[in-house]
């Protein structure tokens, strides 16, 4: 079927529109303005006191997930993040080390008095605020078969401000200095702290308190 064409009010006489097509892009341009702007989804944030569920190869489920600048990152110095070869017949006493650092905090009254027994070698699925678990463990050959383990201690707290926190870290730093944490088939060597701090996480109503642990064992 044929229409007939009428000039376009825009345009010169010589061109003209089809009264269907400009019926229709008037009834679309209508229709737009009673719907008004297009407004995006709003997805409401998730709530801070459920623990995340649990990703695939997350070793810390129930603990708010750490990222550490490349400032502190560097603290660390170079080559810890990459563990050497262990000599061969030397057990890995990484677990053995963090079973006895978290069995002298738990014996230590002034980290009782915060956390209770709250005090965990491997992290706990569901936390109960506040609590301290072993968070990474690393380790690396020195010479022979002397090795050194890097642990890291993560506090969460949930008092709303950092004091909890600190007082935490406080009383771990002054535990850690003088314990003497039994590692089977293997001889301390040296222990102390190597850093700590304390910050807000991304959920805001927690806070965290790092304590980085540095050990030399050897053979018994």
């Amino acid at each position: 079927m044929l229409h007939a064409p009428i000039p376009h009010p825009g345009r010169s006489p010589g061109v003209s529109a089809c009264v269907r097509c400009l019926g229709r892009r008037h009834d679309h341009l209508a229709d737009r303005r009673r719907r008004g702007p297009r407004r995006r989804r709003h997805r409401p944030d998730p709530d801070p006191r459920q623990p995340r569920p649990a990703a695939s190869g997350d070793p810390d489920p129930g603990l708010p997930r750490l990222r550490p600048s490349r400032d502190r990152r560097a603290l660390a110095g170079p080559g810890r993040a990459v563990a050497g070869p262990l000599p061969k017949g030397s057990p890995v006493s990484d677990q053995a080390l963090a079973d006895g650092l978290v069995a002298a905090l738990k014996a230590a009254p002034a980290v009782t008095a915060i956390l209770g027994q709250r005090i965990y070698a491997r992290s706990p699925r569901v936390p109960t605020y506040p609590c301290l678990a072993v968070s990474r463990t690393e380790s690396r050959v020195v010479e022979g078969e002397v090795i050194e383990h890097l642990l890291t201690l993560t506090c969460v707290s949930k008092f709303g401000g950092p004091e909890e926190a600190r007082a935490v870290v406080a009383a771990v730093r002054a535990v850690i200095h003088d314990a003497r944490p039994t590692i089977a088939g293997r001889r301390l060597v040296n222990l102390r702290v190597a850093y700590a701090d304390v910050f807000p996480a991304a959920e805001r109503e927690l806070t965290l308190g790092i304590v980085r642990v540095r050990a030399v064992t050897e053979p018994l």
